[in-house]
């Protein structure tokens, strides 16, 4: 009976501790006060500009006036440059893009410099294509 009451009592404390990481949350504090890594938005579709050249490699949604560095997997990176290649008539050409994705605010990570708030995870290249006129302004 003592057994039992000893294991009913380890698996409560192991409950109470799984159940206690509210601090270890994106974005949030740990227990030891310091900030937690960038917050991450789910994988959605975004529609924007991007535009690549030799020290640039971004992607800005329609809706915001912020632009995020690219990353994500290499040769899907490759592809949308390739793809951008394609379209441009020159370096740092804006064209339009459709890009599933998640945006990452915080501090850049890997190679994103850090003068941008955050980067764009790519997961999918959807459609590169000159960007016509007055079309996906964004906000200032």
């Amino acid at each position: 009976m003592r057994l039992r009451h000893s294991i009913l009592l380890l698996s409560f404390v192991i409950l109470a501790a799984c159940g206690s990481d509210q601090g270890n949350e994106p974005g949030g504090e740990d227990s030891l006060g310091a900030q937690s890594p960038a917050l991450e938005s789910p994988i959605e579709v975004h529609r924007g500009l991007y535009a690549w050249g030799h020290d640039m490699n971004e992607f800005r949604p329609c809706d915001s006036a912020l632009a995020y560095w690219i990353t994500g997997p290499q040769r899907l990176v490759e592809r949308l440059k390739m793809k951008y290649s394609q379209v441009a008539m020159r370096p740092y050409d804006v064209v339009y893009a459709e890009l599933e994705g998640r945006i990452v605010q915080g501090p850049g990570g890997g190679d994103a410099p850090s003068e941008y708030p955050g980067r764009f995870q790519l997961s999918e290249i959807l459609m590169v294509r000159a960007r016509l006129e007055g079309e996906c302004l964004t906000r200032e």
